[in-house]
């Protein structure tokens, strides 16, 4: 049968040929259907249109299955239950998961994080976690379905995309002990760009000073 042929049929006619197998009794099918028993009748005559014969013979303490009905029933159940496990939603089982789980994040991050998290991504016995640094093609990656998760001070404008804020990060400067910045209880803008310092290079963050300069202008002007 063609799948246009199976879109003329509704699924709700099946489940009440199984609930009419069991019931033998319109009027408790109805009951466990939720229906109005004018509807049950209804349904049951539906059912010897898409049958093309009689499935049930009205007796004087309800119905009865035919031969024909009889001998649909174990191919019925069949399909209801491969329909039924179709339409459950699978529940996620670490105990059973035996994926590898792709993470990228930069070194840095990677240092302070992934300690951390280590116990509680070992405790499913068979799931793998590899860790991937952050690159200029990860966007693409995380596109063809090559990354699951990443870690990144990287602002996500992608549709597709799904983010979650962490948290903050505090800027820190790190300086030689003696320097003249060491003797500042704070330290502006100004004073730590008036002396030479390493600039981590983060791909698709600041590889082009764009967002350097917006940091810089949502700080304070700079002289």
């Amino acid at each position: 049968m063609k799948l246009e042929q199976l879109a003329q049929y509704d699924i709700k006619l099946l489940v009440a040929f199984k609930v009419l197998l069991a019931e033998e009794n319109v009027s408790r099918a109805a009951q466990r259907m939720q229906v109005t028993q004018s509807a049950m009748s209804k349904m049951l005559a539906k059912l010897k249109d898409v049958f093309k014969e009689e499935l049930f013979i009205r007796t004087s303490h309800g119905i009865q299955p035919t031969d024909k009905a009889i001998m649909l029933k174990k191919t019925l159940n069949d399909a209801l239950e491969k329909l039924d496990s179709l339409l459950t939603p699978i529940k996620f089982k670490p105990a059973h998961c035996t994926r590898t789980f792709r993470i990228s994040m930069l070194d840095n991050a990677a240092n302070r994080v992934i300690p951390g998290l280590l116990p509680t991504l070992s405790k499913p016995p068979h799931v793998k976690i590899q860790l991937k640094p952050w690159a200029r093609e990860s966007f693409d990656e995380f596109t063809q379905g090559q990354l699951d998760l990443a870690f990144n001070v990287v602002e996500v404008s992608r549709a597709n995309f799904y983010q979650l804020k962490l948290a903050d990060i505090q800027v820190c400067a790190v300086v030689r002990k003696g320097h003249p910045l060491a003797q500042k209880r704070q330290i502006s803008l100004n004073d730590f760009l008036s002396y030479s310092f390493i600039k981590v290079i983060i791909p698709e963050f600041n590889e082009h000073h764009q967002k350097d300069d917006a940091n810089s202008r949502r700080i304070g002007p700079r002289t």
